[in-house]
C-alpha cells in the first residue's frame, strides 16, 4: 500500500523523500528504481537543511524539470550508461592469467566441489563483512561503524570450468540462494541439525547447464600472502 501511495503521490508533488540504510526494497517513480530494505524509514518531507536546499533548486528549475520529465531523458542517459553485460566472453584460462582487468564474463559449467564448505555467515546488515556476533544481535560494527543488526547471509564457494581450465569463485546473499534454492536459515538450521547440504544432488540437477557467469577478480591478503580472489556477481543460465 505504502510503495502505490508513493508512486501515485510523488510524481505530482515532487516531494522530497529521505531514505535510511537504502538496499533492497524496489520502488519506481517516472521510469527510475528506489531501492531499500523492507526495513527502510522513508521520511516524507524531512526537515533536514539538504532538503531544503533540493526544494529551491527544484523551484528556480521547474520549467527545465518539467521538460525532462515530458521529453523522458533521464531514460535515454540512463540507457547510455547503464552496467549493461558484457558482450566480451573471456576464458576462465584468460580470467586467471590477465593482470590488468578486474571484471570478466565468461561462459562455464558449474559444480560445488568441497560439500564439508560451510554454506553461510553472520553479517554486519549494512556492509555484509564478517561479525562474530549472534544473529540479530546489536551491533556496532568494526568495518563500516554503523548501528546495525547481525544477520545470516549465504556464502559459498563453487567451481567453474569451460574446457580451458577450472577456477574457485564465491558466491553471496541472494545469488547464492538461488543457485541452492535454500535461505540462509535453512542452511544454519541444517548445520545446527548435522545435516548437510546435498550438493551430489544440486551437481546433477546442474551437470550439462551453461551458464553466463560474471566474475570479478580482486588481490587479496591472505596468512599464505597474497592472492587473488573471484567473486561471481551476475550467474545466468543459458538457455
Amino acid at each position: 500500500m505504502l510503495v502505490e501511495c508513493l508512486r501515485n503521490w510523488l510524481p505530482k508533488f515532487g516531494v522530497p523523500v529521505y531514505f535510511k540504510n537504502a538496499l533492497l526494497t524496489t520502488i519506481i517513480i517516472l521510469g527510475i528504481s528506489l531501492v531499500a530494505r523492507g526495513s527502510a524509514n522513508i521520511v516524507l518531507n524531512p526537515s533536514y537543511p539538504e532538503s531544503q536546499s533540493l526544494r529551491n533548486w527544484r523551484s528556480k528549475n521547474h520549467a527545465y524539470l518539467t521538460k525532462i520529465v515530458e521529453e523522458k531523458k533521464y531514460l535515454q542517459h540512463s540507457t547510455r550508461h547503464s552496467m549493461a553485460p558484457q558482450e566480451k566472453i573471456s576464458s576462465v584460462a584468460n580470467v586467471l592469467t590477465n593482470e590488468t582487468e578486474t571484471k570478466f564474463r565468461v561462459k562455464v559449467t558449474s559444480k560445488i566441489s568441497d560439500p564439508q564448505q560451510k554454506f553461510w555467515y553472520m553479517a554486519c546488515d549494512n556492509c555484509y563483512k564478517s561479525t562474530a556476533a549472534q544473529y540479530l544481535w546489536n551491533i556496532t560494527c568494526n568495518v563500516c561503524h554503523a548501528e546495525t543488526v547481525a544477520k545470516l547471509r549465504t556464502k559459498f564457494a563453487m567451481t567453474l570450468s569451460d574446457g580451458t581450465t577450472e577456477l574457485e569463485a564465491i558466491l553471496f546473499g541472494g545469488l547464492a540462494e538461488k543457485y541452492l534454492s535454500l535461505p540462509a536459515n535453512d542452511l544454519m538450521e541444517k548445520d545446527e541439525q548435522n545435516e548437510k547440504v546435498d550438493c551430489a544432488a544440486i551437481n546433477t540437477q546442474l551437470y550439462g547447464k551453461e551458464f553466463n557467469a560474471d566474475i570479478r577478480k580482486k588481490k587479496v591478503q591472505t596468512r599464505y600472502g597474497p592472492e587473488n580472489q573471484y567473486t561471481v556477481f551476475g550467474l545466468e543460465e543459458i538457455q
